[in-house]
């Protein structure tokens, strides 16, 4: 064997003696999401659900979780309408543990709805909404949370005129809630 061979050879066992000690150790690793059981989310607004909503979700034990949140909307209609409500609710995972798996909720929320209209008349008035959802969260790596949910809300977030006129929505809304956000 000639020198260069020898050189090979050695080259070959250092990066196998290297490779076999690289994997004896374990490198640090974050603790794992199940660990981790509460999550804040942020749900931008879509078609057919028109808040933005900042979400936190805490965990009460393997099934349930609690949420708090913030919802924020700004339409044009024949004029301008800016509303904001605190919302709270119920999340009871049916199928997983918290925070992934297929869960069902329940929620409340009260704020305040803003009504300009093009004419400069500024109305106020209190916002009201429940609402329930069926959705699902998913933890795809690390501690990224992903969620989808569709269910039904009963909304009063809608400001009247003298003249009978009004801006907002008051009645039966769809929900649409595309989420990603983080645990911890």
């Amino acid at each position: 064997m000639g020198p260069s061979t020898r050189t090979k050879l050695g080259c070959c066992l250092l990066l196998l003696l290297a490779s076999s000690s690289a994997s004896a150790r374990k490198p640090y690793v974050f603790p794992p999401p199940s660990v981790s059981r509460n999550a804040f989310t942020l749900t931008p607004p879509n078609p057919l659900h028109k808040d933005a909503v900042g979400e936190l979700q805490l965990r009460l034990d393997d099934r349930w979780a609690v949420t708090a949140g913030v919802a924020v909307r700004t339409l044009w209609d024949d004029g301008q309408i800016s509303a904001v409500t605190a919302d709270a609710g119920m999340r009871c995972f049916v199928l997983g543990k918290v925070p992934r798996g297929l869960w069902l909720a329940a929620y409340g929320g009260f704020g305040l709805i803003e009504g300009m209209y093009t004419n400069g008349v500024t109305v106020t008035e209190p916002a009201l909404r429940i609402g329930a959802l069926a959705g699902g969260s998913w933890v795809p790596f690390w501690r990224l949370l992903l969620s989808a949910s569709g269910g039904v809300a009963l909304e009063d977030v809608k400001v009247e005129r003298d003249d009978g006129r009004g801006l907002g929505h008051a009645g039966l809304t769809p929900l649409v809630r595309l989420s990603a956000g983080f645990v911890f």
